[in-house]
């Protein structure tokens, strides 16, 4: 039956989900929902993004998928894994009903191996693929299984459940192919969904939030990138793109690049071989002392003490 959610309760807190009319409890880092949408489901067709990681798994329907400004048709076999701060949203044309698994985690949930590939493979393209249909049936029994183990709450069904959910992130690596194999793949139902979308101010999916996102994952490690840069190429005013930014965001422009530029160098934090210089000037940061200072501030030490903490 569609609607079924399970939550498991832990550790951790509350999170917001940007754009999402309801707040979300994963205060045990993981939950799973089977799922029927419609457009009518308008907070699930606003641009948001998390704090945690996010699966969707499609099973039925046809819709447009927009992630960090690039809009790109999906529909049965695809499969997304978005990491926090991924920007996205779900287009559903009036007549289709879209029918999805649906796994939200935190990092505990991910074996280390796993957890350090995903930020490899994010850091060259997204995680999506097209999984043929034994595929897809082997992720949605897996998904099934989850909801049952949660449902029985047999001995070790928590373990179970962590081998399921790193068993369905690991087939996704597997399936993954470039973004622009995975344009192939979907374009066969691109003009007509194109054409079904509902108009939103004279166009279907290209928003001003959309232009934003994508100006700012292309300038993101340049130093040089600022709002004024950023307001020439989507031709609006300055003055204008930062209230924007503010009441959509919930961060100015500054605060939402530094933070970006952060969980850029976490990242490459991460791989443990790469020296501090490097690691700040990849992430646009244009000296090695304001990086440190800036990291310091958000997470409470330097970067090499982290480094230390994670070899620990």
């Amino acid at each position: 039956m569609w609607e079924t959610s399970i939550d498991c309760f832990a550790q951790g807190g509350l999170f917001v989900r940007i754009g999402h009319k309801k707040n979300i409890d994963h205060t045990y880092g993981f939950s799973v929902i089977k799922r029927s949408l419609s457009q009518e489901a308008e907070f699930e067709t606003t641009i948001h993004n998390h704090v945690f990681f996010e699966i969707e798994i499609i099973t039925g329907g046809r819709a447009v998928h927009e992630i960090n400004g690039d809009s790109f048709a999906i529909g049965r076999g695809y499969v997304c894994l978005l990491m926090p701060n991924d920007f996205h949203t779900i287009h559903i044309p009036k007549s289709e009903k879209l029918m999805l698994y649906n796994i939200t985690f935190l990092e505990p949930r991910v074996h280390n191996d796993v957890f350090f590939k995903m930020f490899d493979c994010r850091r060259t393209s997204r995680i999506e693929a097209w999984l043929d249909e034994e595929s897809l049936q082997g992720v949605m029994l897996m998904c099934e299984k989850m909801l049952k183990e949660k449902v029985t709450q047999e001995e070790f069904s928590d373990i179970a459940i962590e081998g399921l959910l790193n068993y369905v992130i690991i087939e996704i690596l597997r399936n993954r192919v470039s973004s622009k194999e995975n344009h192939k793949y979907g374009a066969f139902m691109q003009n007509t969904l194109q054409q079904q979308l509902m108009v939103k101010d004279g166009q279907h999916y290209n928003t001003l939030m959309s232009e934003i996102l994508r100006c700012i994952e292309k300038n993101l490690c340049s130093p040089n990138f600022s709002l004024t840069i950023l307001a020439e190429t989507v031709n609006k005013n300055p003055r204008y793109i930062s209230a924007f930014m503010k009441q959509n965001f919930g961060l100015s422009f500054s605060q939402y690049i530094l933070k970006r530029r952060l969980d850029c160098s976490l990242q490459l934090l991460k791989k443990g071989e790469i020296k501090i210089y490097d690691i700040a000037q990849n992430s646009g940061f244009n000296s090695t002392a304001y990086y440190i200072k800036k990291f310091r501030e958000a997470y409470g030490e330097s970067p090499k003490e982290y480094i230390d903490k994670m070899i620990k």
